[in-house]
């Protein structure tokens, strides 16, 4: 059989433990598969699903090309709404849980966004933890390890890390990425393979890298406006403006601080850093912090171009 874990790249410690589980066939019933957005989790939950599943099932693969296999169950956020509901829990997969596996050994369920459940639905879920039936494999998946402390402590936790610059990099270039384009979202993409992937094939990645710089100008030259202009033009790709503006603050921060080129992120920047005044550097790294906290609503329902315009008034706080 294809190994299904093959494409994810920088996890071979977490990718290890879920390949040695099935070769001793020692299956904890519940996984909580945790560490930042676009590292791997998903990938390695539909990896590690679909060959649990295939080990009983010579046809799997058949199934499984369209996440159609009838033991596996994937749970998200409906688009209309904040969080999983209770329902999601107590009238799709409970039911479904409680019929013996169709085809396979096993019943899988994965919960994309395990954090965003409702604590109705934590509560619901917590019940099938304690008493799961024997052919449960029941799959969870966080960006933050904020799930109730009753449910980590029934899973098996499968930690994820951020993945190195130089191995982003290479794995956008073997993805045809042109090489400067992929050094430069990977340092963007902060250990992130899914936001790497994602800037390094924005057609207009250089205008950006303009729009950008002139934003800060402005934001430097104290031009209040530019907040609402920054976020106006935010709104094309919101997440690539964040990390491009993080960026810029770190290596301002950096630079001010060690004058040292070397340690910039991006150092085809350097003349635009040199050229801006001295900052308080405790406001760069107020703004980095609460711009860490914002950009995470990007991910809910809360309006795109409000996140936005907190974004930038954040940097222009740290310019001035």
């Amino acid at each position: 059989m294809i190994d299904l874990f093959s494409g994810i790249v920088g996890q071979d410690k977490a990718v290890n433990l879920l390949k040695r589980s099935i070769a001793t066939d020692n299956i904890s019933h519940a996984y909580l598969l945790a560490g930042p957005a676009g590292v791997g989790k998903t990938s390695a939950a539909i990896a590690f699903a679909y060959t649990l599943l295939a080990a009983a099932d010579s046809d799997a693969q058949i199934f499984l090309q369209d996440n159609m296999h009838p033991d596996l169950m994937i749970i998200e956020k409906p688009e209309n709404k904040t969080l999983i509901g209770k329902d999601q829990i107590t009238r799709e997969m409970e039911p479904w849980l409680a019929l013996k596996p169709f085809r396979a050994a096993r019943k899988a369920v994965i919960i994309k966004d395990s954090s965003l459940m409702s604590l109705e639905a934590s509560n619901a879920i917590l019940k099938t933890l304690e008493e799961p039936p024997a052919y449960t494999v029941i799959i969870l998946i966080s960006d933050e390890m904020n799930l109730l402390e009753t449910i980590l402590s029934r899973c098996q936790v499968v930690k994820f890390f951020p993945v190195a610059d130089g191995v982003v990099e290479e794995f956008l270039i073997n993805r045809g990425i042109e090489p400067n384009q992929a050094h430069q979202a990977a340092r963007l993409a902060q250990g992130s393979i899914g936001r790497a992937l994602s800037f390094s094939q924005n057609v207009d990645f250089s205008g950006i890298w303009n729009d950008i710089k002139v934003l800060v100008d402005d934001f430097c030259r104290g031009q209040y406006a530019t907040v609402f202009n920054a976020a106006s033009k935010m709104q094309a790709d919101p997440s690539l403006y964040t990390s491009m503006m993080e960026t810029i603050l770190r290596d301002i921060y950096i630079y001010q601080q060690t004058k040292l080129e070397q340690l910039l992120a991006i150092p085809d920047n350097i003349d635009m850093i040199k050229a801006i005044p001295e900052v308080n550097p405790e406001k760069i790294r107020i703004a980095l912090k609460r711009i860490n906290k914002l950009k995470k609503y990007f991910r809910t329902n809360v309006n795109s171009l409000l996140i936005s315009t907190n974004i930038s008034y954040e940097v222009f706080e740290a310019l001035n």
